[in-house]
């Protein structure tokens, strides 16, 4: 830090808020004489220099918070020096002597701090062994939020912030986009996002990314329904059914990923307080803090460094957030990872101008199933779109011909409820395979508190899950605002990773282990194991998925239930947790077994 004061050559230029560079320095170096004084509890010599400071605030200098301004304001006024080479030099004289005078209490020894009735322990240090680790900030440039990533979570965060009145930098590999004069159509056409591998599978904007649409971005919805997109309305499976308060929010936003992204781009880019950077970030700059590590900033690949109050990791799949950590000698952060036994083979249709759209034939829309050996799903998108992904198990290579387009649509024209969506419509992209999918979750706290602040990874560099349940996309906007809006309120570092850990850690815990049990399970099932789906108590995820599912377009209860779990408005094990729910389901199932 006093490198930094003697290297700059004008006192006069703007710092923080009302006070140019100069006054920061000399409130430093007055803190210099309060934290010891503090810590002896003997704040003559600090009274001394601020004769004042009596005034506005008792021995604990501030007793009430308001008088924190006051007490600044006092400090400001008492001390005429300027001079950033004869701040730093005092600087360095009172820290040498406060650190020699640590050294001899103990870390866990109480001492009084800012504020009455409070106490933090004295931390060991010496001169040649500080509390921080040293880092030469010189070439570093002071940011507010740092986003790595510039897909759906990082666009996201970068809005709720910087229309927090915050300054956000975005890092992203690829350039910054113009979508000037481009239909829907040439935007799926001609963006390429080398980085983003499933960038135009088929995607779900859920229930919960409507919501936050809605409420949070109205103009990003706005112009994604300007351009084509359209909403399945759930509610219309209630039929007849009296309507009640939460039936609003069941709707799914029918967009295809690159639409979808170009109108979030566009949001961002019209932010003032946000910069975007083409660059690769390869590092975290990371401070030692007891149980956890600190991120203070990140390293470029140009060799620079950037300081901020918070890194926001949006990377997605590919986050190294746990590499850099291991890299710099941290403590890992747990991982939990399991197989989601599945390969996608997506297409995407257009309905041609004429022919009216399919009927519904699922809450998200299109149809879906599972026939024991592979399962399939169809996405609906803007502009008379939809996408067919069939799901087969790695192991039988059969399957590879899917790739084939002939193969692929012999295949699919024979799935249920298909021939009706298809035989209107003609193909408009090649077969798009994806593999190597997992489950993923990274955890960032113990049973002892937080191991990390001042980095929160959201979106898919927090959880990512099997496709196949689309929650990826509405859980990225959904956490994106929900750290903005804890991060206003949290008091510390440490409590921002509680308080965002506690509602949507645990949210994120629990969908990873929700998945990976019915991928699991229908991994076991497909393999030939015998299962009894009927019976909660062998499978519950396939319970839900061959039993309850079916079964709640005859109960508005239970409708309600099942689409506020797919739609990620409910807490993924609040139907499975609901005894009465699955016995309706269960009879109801049994009503039709028997009918038939």
């Amino acid at each position: 830090m006093t490198t930094l004061m003697r290297s700059i050559t004008d006192p006069g230029v703007p710092a923080v808020g009302q006070w140019n560079i100069a006054e920061v320095a000399m409130h430093l170096s007055q803190n210099w004489m309060l934290v010891p004084g503090m810590a002896r509890q003997d704040l003559s010599r600090y009274k001394a220099v601020v004769p004042g400071i009596a005034e506005v605030a008792s021995d604990s200098m501030i007793p009430d918070m308001r008088d924190n301004a006051d007490m600044n304001d006092c400090a400001l006024k008492s001390d005429a020096e300027r001079d950033l080479a004869v701040l730093a030099d005092r600087i360095e004289e009172r820290a040498q002597e406060y650190l020699r005078e640590c050294a001899g209490h103990s870390p866990d020894e109480p001492r009084p701090w800012t504020v009455e009735g409070t106490s933090v322990p004295c931390r060991h240090a010496t001169p040649d062994r500080p509390i921080v680790t040293a880092v030469d900030l010189r070439d570093a440039v002071p940011v507010r939020v740092i986003v790595l990533g510039a897909g759906i979570a990082g666009c996201a965060a970068a809005l709720a912030f910087a229309r927090g009145a915050h300054e956000v930098v975005v890092f992203d590999r690829a350039a910054l986009q113009s979508f000037d004069g481009w239909s829907a159509d040439e935007v799926f056409a001609r963006w390429q996002r080398r980085g983003i591998g499933q960038f135009r599978q088929p995607h779900n904007f859920l229930g919960l990314a409507r919501a936050v649409l809605r409420d949070r971005f109205a103009d990003v919805y706005a112009a994604v329904r300007e351009v084509g997109a359209t909403e399945v309305k759930q509610d219309s499976f209630l039929c007849n059914a009296a309507r009640q308060a939460g039936d609003k929010d069941l709707a799914t936003v029918a967009c295809r990923r690159p639409v979808f992204d170009a109108a979030l781009h566009t949001a961002v880019a019209a932010q003032p307080r946000v910069t975007h950077r083409r660059t690769e970030v390869t590092g975290l700059r990371l401070r030692p803090r007891g149980h956890a590590a600190h991120v203070v900033g990140v390293k470029l690949a140009s060799g620079e460094s950037l300081t901020a109050d918070l890194v926001v990791d949006a990377a997605g799949r590919r986050s190294r957030t746990s590499e850099w950590f291991a890299t710099a000698g941290a403590r890992p952060l747990p991982t939990g990872s399991y197989e989601c036994g599945l390969l996608y083979y997506s297409r995407h249709y257009r309905v041609r101008d004429g022919e009216p759209m399919p009927p519904y034939a699922s809450l998200l829309g299109g149809p879906r199933g599972d026939l024991g050996y592979l399962a399939f799903a169809t996405f609906i998108g803007d502009n008379r779109t939809f996408c067919l992904c069939i799901m087969v198990p790695p192991w039988d290579r059969g399957f590879r011909e899917l790739r084939d387009p002939a193969a692929f649509q012999r295949i699919a024209v024979r799935l249920p409820g298909l021939a009706a969506w298809l035989e209107p419509s003609d193909p408009v992209s090649a077969v798009l395979p994806m593999g190597q999918l997992r489950n993923q979750l990274l955890d960032l706290v113990d049973d002892d508190g937080p191991l990390l602040t001042g980095l929160i990874p959201i979106g898919d560099a927090r959880c990512h899950t099997n496709p196949t349940f689309a929650f990826g996309a509405s859980l990225s906007l959904w956490q994106a605002v929900r750290l903005a809006d804890v991060a206003d309120h949290a008091t510390d570092d440490i409590d921002l990773v509680t308080c965002f850990e506690s509602e949507v850690g645990a949210d994120a815990s629990a969908r990873f282990h929700a998945v990976s049990a019915e991928d699991r399970d229908r991994a076991r099932w497909w393999s030939g194991e015998p299962i009894d789906i009927t019976d909660p108590a062998v499978s519950v995820p396939l319970f839900l998925r061959f039993i309850v599912y079916p079964a709640a377009v005859r109960d508005p209860a239970l409708l309600r239930a099942v689409a506020r779990r797919i739609n990620a408005l409910d807490p993924v094990d609040r139907l499975a947790g609901d005894p009465e729910l699955l016995d309706r389901a269960r009879a109801l199932h049994a009503e039709s077994a028997a009918a038939r």
